[in-house]
Order: C-alpha cells, then sequence, then structure tokens
C-alpha cells in the first residue's frame, strides 16, 4: 500500500519515514523497519508489527489499539501519552522507550524488556507485564489496579509509586 509515497508492506525499509497523522489502520507490517520514524498522531489500530523494528521513532500520541508488537524493537522510541490498549508487547524491546501519560490497558508484555523505560502517569489497569524486565524502570504515579507483574524484575534504581510493593506483586528483585 502505497501512503505519503511510502510503500507498506512487511520487511520495507523505511529508515526515518514520516507517516505522522496518516491511518495505517489493519495492516500487516511484521518486521518493517521503521527506524527513527515519525509516527505521531498515526493511527495504527490492530497492526502487526510483530518482530519490527521502530528503534528511536516518534509514536507520541500514536493510536496503537490492538496491534501486535510482539518481539518488535523500540528502544528509545517516545510513545508519550500514546494509545496502547489491548497490545501484545510480548518479548518486545522498549529499554530505554518514554511511555510517559500512555494508555497500556489490558496489554500483554510477557517477558518483555522495558529496563530504563519511562512510564510515569501510565494507565496499566489489567494488564500482564508477567516476567518483564523493569530494571530502572521509571514507574511513578502509575495507575495499577489488576495489574500482573508476576515474576516481573526490578533493581534498586526501579521507581515504584509509594503505594507499591513489588514484593507483595510477586516481583523478583535482581542485583
Amino acid at each position: 500500500m502505497l501512503i505519503k509515497g511510502y510503500y507498506l508492506e512487511p520487511y520495507a525499509k523505511l529508515y526515518r519515514a514520516n507517516l505522522s497523522g496518516t491511518d495505517i489502520s489493519n495492516l500487516n507490517l511484521g518486521g518493517v523497519h521503521l527506524v527513527e520514524a515519525k509516527l505521531i498522531g498515526t493511527k495504527a489500530r490492530a497492526v502487526n508489527f510483530a518482530g519490527a523494528e521502530l528503534q528511536r521513532a516518534q509514536l507520541v500520541t500514536a493510536d496503537l489499539n490492538g496491534s501486535n508488537l510482539a518481539g518488535a524493537h523500540l528502544e528509545g522510541a517516545n510513545l508519550q501519552r500514546a494509545n496502547l490498549s489491548r497490545c501484545n508487547l510480548s518479548r518486545a524491546d522498549l529499554s530505554g522507550a518514554i511511555l510517559d501519560e500512555a494508555l497500556l490497558q489490558g496489554v500483554v508484555a510477557r517477558e518483555a524488556n522495558l529496563q530504563g523505560a519511562s512510564l510515569r502517569g501510565a494507565d496499566l489497569r489489567f494488564a500482564s507485564f508477567v516476567g518483564a524486565d523493569l530494571r530502572g524502570a521509571v514507574l511513578l504515579r502509575i495507575r495499577h489496579e489488576g495489574t500482573r507483574f508476576l515474576e516481573a524484575r526490578y533493581d534498586a534504581n526501579t521507581q515504584f509509586p509509594e503505594d507499591f510493593d513489588p514484593q507483595e506483586e510477586g516481583m523478583v528483585f535482581v542485583e
């Protein structure tokens, strides 16, 4: 599919592409390379991004509701205020990503790498972070009712809200 002069298809190489403000919902973009791409405000509902390369991509306010990002590489991506509700983030690499004020309700992030990620003010209600790596992550002001953190890893640099007890949540401290 041709959008803004870019052919969007699985495994396409679209380094620094600007797809901001477009609607790419329901596309199969598995393995696509969108490194440093701009997808600000993009509507990308139910997109298959499995294994996609989205390092340092700008996804501020993007609507990714219901998308498959399993195994995707989102290191250093900016997902501030993005809608990731019901997304599959299993085994995705979000190390160093910015997810401040993002909507992550019902997300499945099993074994996801969120080392050093910022989730300030994010809505994580009813999400699953089972086995996720949260070492050095910032989880201040999160909403976490019904969220599962069983066997998620954290360290001395992980920042939690005052009312949050990682051991009570079944998390594992790693030195």
